[in-house]
């Protein structure tokens, strides 16, 4: 899994000043991207899914909330599971982790490891993704 936020989706317009950004409110707008591997087929299977909140903040409970939808969804379930997301507090928190440290119990999903990834230096699909999502909002 791949894991991300767009910081905030503004409808008025894509090309705002940093002053202009941080004084507006906005929506939430958090993805995840699932690859699985589909063994009888031999083929790699990709969703994304996409979860939108009026409220700005991103902090591990809707973010737990997003994986837990997430997680629901899929069907077969995975054995296990490895995520990939930016270092930003809402991913590394100890309320995330104790959250993830029961999906064993919950979900029979064992979450093997979670990579961090230092804010802009690295680029995922996910990234792209957003980009799409945006210019479709904001498009005339």
């Amino acid at each position: 899994m791949i894991v991300d936020y767009k910081m905030r989706i503004l409808p008025q317009s894509s090309r705002e000043t940093k002053t202009e950004f941080f004084g507006k409110r906005g929506w939430s707008f958090h993805s995840v991207l699932v690859y699985t591997k589909n063994m009888e087929q031999n083929q790699l299977d990709i969703q994304i899914f996409d979860h939108w909140s009026n409220d700005t903040r991103q902090d591990a409970w809707f973010t737990a909330s997003s994986l837990h939808t997430v997680i629901e969804t899929m069907n077969p379930k995975p054995k296990w599971i490895t995520i990939m997301s930016d270092n930003g507090m809402h991913y590394h928190c100890s309320e995330l982790m104790l959250i993830i440290g029961h999906w064993k119990e919950w979900y029979n999903i064992i979450p093997r490891k979670w990579i961090f990834l230092e804010a802009g230096e690295a680029k995922t699909a996910i990234d792209s993704h957003h980009a799409q999502v945006h210019s479709t909002i904001l498009s005339p």
